[in-house]
Order: C-alpha cells, then sequence, then structure tokens
C-alpha cells in the first residue's frame, strides 16, 4: 500500500487540472460512450455552485473521500476530506470547506506585469539611474487581515555597473506573511545603459573646451 495527506492530494490535483482534457473530464457529469451511459459518482458536481471536479475515493482504511474543485469568477478553491463515514458526511465536509474559502479569502493582485518597483545607481553609465521593475503578474489568495500585514521586501545592490543590458535580473521582490515567503519575482533591468566610453569622454572635454573659448571671446 502507499501513504498520502491531504495536502499531497491538493497538491497533485492542482497539477492535473492545469491539463484541459482532465479538466473536461472530471467535470463531467454524464457521458454515453459507445452506447454505454457512464455517469460521474461525485455529487458535489450537482449540488454545488460551481464544481468542477474532481475525484471520489474510498477503501476499507481511508474511508470515503473526495477531492472537489469549484471555481467562482476565476477564483479556483480545492478541497480534500479524508476518512468520511458516508457520501452525505464528506459532501457536507466538502461544502463546508469550500464555502469557508470563497466567504473569507479573495485573489490579491501583488505584482502586475510592467510595475515599476525602483532604481538603481549606474556607475559610469551614459544614464546616471536604470528603473527596475518585473515582467511577471502574481496573484495570491488571502484573506483580508493577511492582505493587511503581507510585507514587500525588495532585495537590490546598491548599484549597477555599466554597461547594463535591458532584461537582465538585478534583484528580486519577496511577498511574505508572518515571516513565510508566499510569492516572490526576479527584478529586471529595465533597459540598455551604456558605459561611458573614450568618445564620451572626447566629447565632454571639447565641449567644456568650447565654452570656455565662447566665455572668453565676450
Amino acid at each position: 500500500g502507499h501513504y498520502s495527506t491531504a495536502y499531497d492530494l491538493a497538491l497533485i490535483t492542482r497539477y492535473a487540472l492545469e491539463n484541459r482534457v482532465f479538466s473536461e473530464i472530471v467535470a463531467t457529469k454524464e457521458i454515453t460512450i459507445s452506447k454505454r451511459s457512464l455517469h460521474n459518482t461525485n455529487e458535489m458536481l450537482s449540488m454545488y455552485p460551481g464544481a468542477d471536479g474532481v475525484k471520489t475515493g474510498y477503501t476499507g482504511k481511508a474511508g470515503r473521500c473526495l477531492v472537489t474543485s469549484a471555481t467562482r469568477e476565476e477564483f479556483r478553491i480545492i478541497s480534500v476530506v479524508l476518512n468520511c463515514s458516508s457520501r452525505y458526511m464528506r459532501a457536507k465536509s466538502s461544502k463546508e470547506i469550500l464555502d469557508y474559502a470563497f466567504n473569507n479569502y479573495k485573489m490579491h493582485v501583488l505584482l502586475e506585469p510592467g510595475e515599476i518597483i525602483g532604481e538603481l545607481p549606474v556607475i559610469k553609465g551614459l544614464d546616471e539611474n536604470v528603473h527596475v521593475g518585473t515582467s511577471e503578474k502574481i496573484v495570491y489568495p488571502l484573506r483580508q487581515d493577511e492582505a493587511e500585514r503581507l510585507e514587500r521586501k525588495i532585495l537590490l545592490p546598491e548599484s549597477l555597473n555599466a554597461p547594463v543590458f535591458g532584461g537582465t535580473d538585478v534583484g528580486y521582490i519577496k511577498f511574505v506573511l508572518d515571516g513565510n515567503v508566499l510569492a516572490e519575482s526576479k527584478l529586471k533591468a529595465w533597459k540598455d545603459v551604456a558605459r561611458k566610453d573614450f568618445r564620451y569622454y572626447l566629447d565632454n572635454i571639447i565641449m567644456q573646451w568650447l565654452k570656455l573659448v565662447k566665455h572668453s571671446s565676450q
């Protein structure tokens, strides 16, 4: 035999639901194949609004089990109940978990693609500074009190050395709740910054000399 946990089953389910064919199969209540009617034993598909999967199960030691997925306004919740005494109890327990999640958790946008996080000085760069940001979007389910406690920690060097190439990873942004990192993303330089070369310094000297000549002739 093998052993597993509710958390293991939730992780497996989350991964499996990324497969479109799998998602369609587990959301199907009934289907006829070769004149044979097949009926899904997942009672949640018929009784819970937004239910779209996933799997029932039973063994003598594990009891009646049910992994349920429900989606409302693109917010998907996965519940797992194990060792229930009856089909009624597994459905009741699943409903309580899903109701709690939908009533208390909302999806919060933590990071938007294209968001500028800050800027860094560029040593010997034609531009003195370069913006840093991210191309990634991060959305995370949180209770309101969790959203209020969420910390955003930015890890960047004090400066960059020219040349800087746009899209280069230069740091991280982390979202921390009660000491636990919930999500993180790489921060990238937003554009190229060329290095001041010999031609730059020569042009600068010539410009300064022309200014002096113009000033002395007045």
